[in-house]
C-alpha cells in the first residue's frame, strides 16, 4: 500500500499540474484577448459559473457519499454505479433545466454589479454553459469510482481534458467570429469528452456497469451524506465566487482581476496540498473500519505533510509572485499597471493555501468516519465571518482578498480543533517539537533565502529558482524528519 501511496500521489500530482498549467494557458489567453474589460468580466462569469453550481450543488458530495460504498463487492460496486449515475444527473439535469430558464435572476446573483449591457451579453452563452452541470456531475460519479479503486489517472487528467478544447474555442474565437456564444459550444464539447474518456476508463476496473435499478441502493443515508458534504464543500468552494460577486461592485474589470488572482493561487493550491486529501481519502475510509490504528496514524501524517507542503508553496511563491504574474498574463490586452493589480491579489490571495489545505483534509478525516455534520458547521460558521466582513469592508479588491484570507482561516484554524478534540490522542505526535521545528524552520528559511536573493528582477529564471529551492526544500524536510514511522511503513506495505 506505501507503493499505491506513493505512486497515486504521483500520478495525480502530475495530472493536476498538466491540469493547472493548460488553465494557466487558458486564462492566459483569454486576458490577451479581452484584458481587464466589461467582456472580460463576461468570459470569466462564463467559463466560472458551471464550477461555480457545481461546487454549490456538489461540493466534493460524490465523491465522500460514494467511494466508502464502492469500498466493498465489485458487483455491488457496477449496480451502484449505474444507479448513482441515472439518480444524479438526472437529478441536476432537472436543476440546470430550470437555471435555465432564470438565467437573468442568475446573473444577477452572480455579479450584481453587472450593468444591463454585460447582462445580456451573458444570457444565451450563459443558457449554453450551464449544461455542462449534469454532464460534470455525470463525471463525477465515475470519478468516484475510479478513485475508490485507486484509478487516479484519469480523473486527475479531466481538467485538462476540457482546458484543450476551451483554449481551441479560444484561439478559434480569437481568429474568426470572437463569439462567446462560440466559445460556451467548445465548453460543452470539452465536457462531453472528459465524460466519454471517463466512463471507458472505468469499464476497465470490473467491466461495464450493471443497468439495473432493482434492488435500488441508493438509501437515505448515502444521500443526507451526500447533501452535508455537498454543503460543507459548497461553502469552502464558493468563497472566492463570493467575493467576486462583491468585487463586481468595484467597477469594470474587477471581477477579472480578482479572478485571474485566485487562478493563480489554484495551482500551488492543488499541486502541493489538496492532493493529499484525494490519494488519502480511499485509504483512510479502509482504514477506519479495518485498523483504526492506522487511521490514527494517516491522520498525523496528513496534518504534518499539509502544513509542511503548504507553507513551502508559501514561501516559494510569495517573494516572486510579480515575476508569476507577469509570466501568465503579460501579454496582449494587459497593461503593466493591470499586472502589477493582479500581483497584489496574488501576494494576498496566497496566504490561504495552508489554511484551505487544512480545512480539506480535515473534512475528508471526518468524512472518512461519515461525519459529515461537523465539517459543515464548521464552513458555515466561516462562510458567516466571510458575510459579516464583506458586507462591512469599504469597496476594495484588496480589502476583499484580504477577507478571503480571513475567512479560509476560520475554516482551517477551525478544522484543525475539530480534529485535535475528536482524537485527543493525535495530539501529542502533531505538537512533537521535531517535527513543528522542521515544518516551521524550512519554510521560513526558504522565504528568508529568497528574499534576499534579489532574484525578482531575473524574469522566469528567479521562478525557476524558486520552484527548485522549494523542491529541494520538501526533499530535505522529508529525510530530516521521519516523517514515515517505521511502524507506519510497515503497516502500509502489510496492508
Amino acid at each position: 500500500m506505501l507503493k499505491a501511496i506513493i505512486f497515486s500521489s504521483l500520478l495525480l500530482n502530475i495530472g493536476l499540474l498538466i491540469g493547472r498549467f493548460s488553465g494557466f494557458l487558458r486564462e492566459s489567453l483569454l486576458a490577451g484577448s479581452f484584458g481587464i474589460s466589461a467582456q472580460a468580466d463576461v468570459a470569466v462569469m462564463m467559463l466560472s459559473v458551471p464550477d461555480l453550481l457545481i461546487n454549490i450543488l456538489v461540493g466534493g458530495g460524490l465523491a465522500a457519499a460514494l467511494i466508502p460504498e464502492f469500498d466493498g463487492d465489485k458487483k455491488r460496486s457496477l449496480r451502484l454505479w449505474w444507479q448513482a449515475l441515472l439518480f444524479f444527473t438526472l437529478l441536476f439535469a432537472l436543476l440546470t433545466c430550470g437555471l435555465v430558464f432564470s438565467v437573468a435572476p442568475l446573473i444577477k446573483l452572480l455579479a450584481p454589479g453587472f450593468d444591463e449591457s454585460q447582462i445580456l451579453l451573458s444570457l444565451v452563452p450563459m443558457q449554453y454553459v450551464l449544461w455542462l452541470v449534469p454532464m460534470t456531475v455525470a463525471t463525477g460519479v465515475i470519478s468516484a469510482y475510479l478513485q475508490a479503486y485507486n484509478r487516479f489517472g484519469v480523473a486527475a487528467l479531466g481538467t485538462l481534458t476540457i482546458n484543450i478544447v476551451i483554449i481551441m474555442g479560444l484561439v478559434f474565437i480569437s481568429f474568426y467570429d470572437g463569439s462567446l456564444i462560440t466559445l460556451a459550444v467548445f465548453v460543452l464539447l470539452g465536457g462531453l469528452l472528459r465524460l466519454a474518456i471517463q466512463y471507458v476508463a472505468a469499464q476497465g476496473i470490473a467491466g461495464k456497469p450493471v443497468m439495473s435499478v432493482s434492488p435500488w441502493i441508493i438509501n437515505q443515508p448515502l444521500i443526507v451524506r451526500f447533501f452535508q458534504v455537498a454543503g460543507t464543500g459548497c461553502v469552502l468552494l464558493c468563497f472566492p465566487v463570493i467575493i467576486r460577486a462583491f468585487a463586481s461592485y468595484d467597477g469594470e474589470g474587477s471581477v477579472a482581476q480578482i479572478s485571474y488572482a485566485i487562478k493563480l493561487v489554484e495551482l500551488p493550491l492543488a499541486v502541493t496540498v489538496t492532493f493529499l486529501a484525494t490519494v488519502l481519502f480511499p485509504r483512510l475510509s479502509h482504514s477506519y473500519k479495518e485498523d483504526f490504528l492506522l487511521f490514527q496514524q494517516l491522520v498525523v501524517w496528513g496534518i504534518r505533510a499539509t502544513l509542511f507542503l503548504s507553507l513551502m508553496s508559501v514561501a516559494a511563491l510569495v517573494p516572486v509572485s510579480a515575476v508569476l504574474t507577469s509570466l501568465v498574463y503579460g501579454y496582449g490586452s494587459m497593461t503593466d499597471s493591470d499586472i502589477s493589480k493582479v500581483s497584489s491579489l496574488l501576494t494576498i490571495g496566497l496566504l490561504y493555501i495552508p489554511f484551505m489545505g487544512m480545512a480539506t483534509f480535515a473534512t475528508v478525516v471526518l468524512n472518512a468516519q461519515k461525519d459529515t455534520k461537523t465539517p459543515l458547521l464548521i464552513s458555515l460558521a466561516a462562510l458567516g465571518g466571510l458575510l459579516l466582513l464583506a458586507f462591512n469592508a469599504e469597496s476594495s479588491l484588496l480589502v476583499l482578498m484580504k477577507i478571503l484570507v480571513i475567512a479560509y482561516a476560520i475554516a482551517g484554524i477551525g478544522s484543525f480543533i475539530a480534529l485535535l478534540v475528536k482524537f485527543p490522542i493525535i495530539r501529542r505526535d502533531v505538537f512533537d517539537p521535531g517535527y513543528l521545528f522542521v515544518i516551521l524552520l524550512l519554510p521560513l528559511s526558504l522565504f528568508w533565502l529568497l528574499k534576499i536573493s534579489f532574484i525578482e528582477p531575473f524574469g522566469f529564471i528567479s521562478l525557476l529558482i524558486a520552484f527548485v529551492l522549494a523542491g529541494l526544500g520538501c526533499l530535505l524536510g522529508l529525510l530530516a524528519v521521519p516523517i514515515f514511522r517505521d511502524k507506519l511503513m510497515r503497516k502500509l506495505r502489510g496492508l
